[in-house]
């Protein structure tokens, strides 16, 4: 039977009933702070209990994770909630597949120091095309012809988007899943401010748009929670410490957002802990895995200790043939810290000297526990890749102060797990910041920084947590927007590598020179044709101005 096929009588038999919570394992007291309250209150409450977790050791780990928590069962094939394309695990992540972030990362900004960014609970293997035409899109419903459709998934125009051009829509079967990762995303990181408004609002309650709240709540109601959302929320907990509450409990929805509001809540069977010192994370079984990294490399792992009622010290021992691969930053935690709502965390430093697999095992004891813990720590350790830097394409402008960056990634070299792409944003006081975003593959979005006069990007390569060498610098003219044409008669572009910059132009300049930021002219050429470069006197920032080219050129040398 095709895998479609599979699919859709899975969402009829889904359809058919609804599976308990009752197939939850939900640890003793875990919802203990939320009980008794309502609406807003509730949802703040949530916010503490589930947003402090055990982040994952890294970006380029997330397909190993994604092998604990999207295989299709009894096979090697991806769960893939975005397409029906067979695609089996061995696969290498960034050209066939992707890691998708079902919330857009875009909405935050994009930052990858926000806890978002690698959370699981919205992190699933998607295939790259249906991605790539997902883009940030909003949830919705497409109507008309989709602009994409692969029986699967729709983009198109919706009913609602909140603004956005476009609306991505899941499968049936799907809706409750994306609905309820939604749930958790907008509670798990009330605070954050959004950058996109489509669905998000900010603010701790309700934050999220009125017709958002309306639309999900129909999805959560019509695809109720599945067996494959209560065993992924089991394997998650066991990774992160933390849980999907609306998994737990689907009420909890209507609760803060729907026909329940003003009710309190009170979990059912869900007894508090009896006062004996417990340790909630790292979860009793947990594995603690590096995954691969190049040799002469290192890779960290912050590890959250919290549990409830210890006393005295936690005392921390790597015991094991390999154990001299892996470091702790402590080798104790106190009580006090761990029994925080925040928890305390130890940084595991994995840094081997020969190739091959490394195990050892963490055991935790004292602190009041009855006996000790131990927990796997596992790791590979594989020769340095070898990485080609891509070559940066000149940028699409999509609407006024967005823009696509592109690139080509040149023939040869090892695989490669995603690109980095620095962002350079010029101000008018001659200052400058550079922002770094992860793509997944080219192109990639970027809205231009509101108070950049310009921006340019450089592109690397990055597989196991090495990084190749810079691409050619791309300018890009922000203010100009998609239907600014420009007024030069022929357009100078300029690639810079260091100190040299090489000229890219239709037809020759005149008189071009190069200014620095106090004003004074630094070097000048009576002429240049394309292919011409030029050497700068020091690095810093320079604009580059010619006679027949009308629009300065900002540029930063390193």
């Amino acid at each position: 039977m095709k895998i479609s096929s599979v699919r859709r009588l899975a969402s009829a038999l889904i359809a058919a009933m609804i599976f308990s919570v009752a197939g939850a394992d939900i640890p003793a007291g875990y919802y203990d702070k939320a009980s008794g309250l309502a609406t807003e209150r509730l949802k703040n409450a949530l916010h503490a209990i589930i947003g402090p977790h055990q982040k994952v050791s890294s970006y380029s780990a997330l397909p190993s994770y994604f092998e604990k928590t999207d295989v299709r069962p009894g096979t090697n094939l991806w769960w893939d909630m975005y397409s029906d394309i067979e695609v089996p695990t061995n696969i290498t992540f960034g050209k066939y597949m992707n890691r998708e972030h079902a919330f857009p990362k875009s909405w935050w900004g994009g930052s990858t120091s926000v806890g978002a960014y690698t959370d699981l609970f919205h992190l699933y293997p998607a295939e790259a095309k249906a991605n790539q035409a997902k883009s940030n899109y909003p949830l919705g419903i497409v109507t008309g012809t989709p602009n994409f459709d692969n029986d699967v998934v729709k983009v198109g125009n919706g009913v609602e988007s909140g603004g956005a051009k476009l609306v991505f829509e899941p499968a049936d079967e799907y809706k409750g899943d994306f609905a309820r990762t939604y749930f958790y995303v907008v509670t798990a990181y009330q605070n954050l401010s959004w950058k996109y408004t489509y669905m998000a609002a900010d603010g701790d309650y309700p934050s999220l748009q009125p017709w958002a709240i309306e639309m999900l709540l129909k999805w959560h109601r019509d695809d109720p929670v599945s067996e494959k959302e209560l065993k992924r929320n089991e394997v998650v907990y066991s990774i992160q410490t933390n849980r999907n509450p609306f998994i737990d409990y689907p009420e909890l929805a209507e609760y803060i957002w729907g026909n329940r509001m003003g009710q309190t809540f009170v979990p059912d069977d869900n007894p508090g802990p009896s006062g004996d010192p417990e340790l909630t994370s790292p979860v009793a079984g947990a594995t603690i895995e590096f995954g691969r990294v190049a040799i002469d490399h290192k890779s960290q792992y912050s590890l959250l200790f919290k549990g409830a009622n210890l006393s005295g010290m936690l005392e921390l021992t790597v015991i094991g043939a390999d154990r001299n691969a892996f470091t702790l930053s402590q080798t104790t935690v106190d009580a006090a810290s761990a029994n925080s709502p925040s928890g305390a965390s130890v940084i595991i430093t994995y840094n081997p000297s020969s190739t091959g697999l490394h195990e050892a095992s963490l055991v935790v004891q004292d602190g009041g526990l009855a006996g000790s813990l131990s927990f796997p720590i596992k790791g590979e350790c594989v020769p340095v890749p070898s990485l080609v830097a891509p070559e940066a394409l000149p940028a699409v402008m999509l609407a006024d102060r967005r823009y696509e960056a592109s690139w080509n990634q040149p023939e040869g070299g090892d695989p490669v797990d995603f690109w980095n792409i620095y962002v350079t944003s010029y101000y008018s006081d001659d200052t400058f910041k550079e922002t770094v975003y992860v793509a997944e593959e080219s192109p990639f979005e970027i809205e231009a920084d509101p108070e950049a006069v310009s921006e340019s990007y450089t592109v690397t390569a990055v597989a196991l947590g090495c990084e190749s060498a810079r691409s050619n610098s791309i300018n890009v003219d922000v203010t100009g927007g998609i239907d600014a044409p420009s007024a030069d008669s022929s357009p100078l572009s300029i690639e810079t590598d260091g100190l040299t910059l090489t000229f890219i132009c239709g037809t020759s300049h005149r008189n071009l020179r190069v200014i620095d930021p106090m004003g004074r002219i630094v070097a000048v050429c009576p002429e240049i044709h394309s292919g011409d470069t030029m050497t700068l006197p020091s690095a810093g920032i320079y604009i580059i101005v010619a006679d027949t080219c009308q629009s300065p050129i900002r540029i930063i040398a390193r």
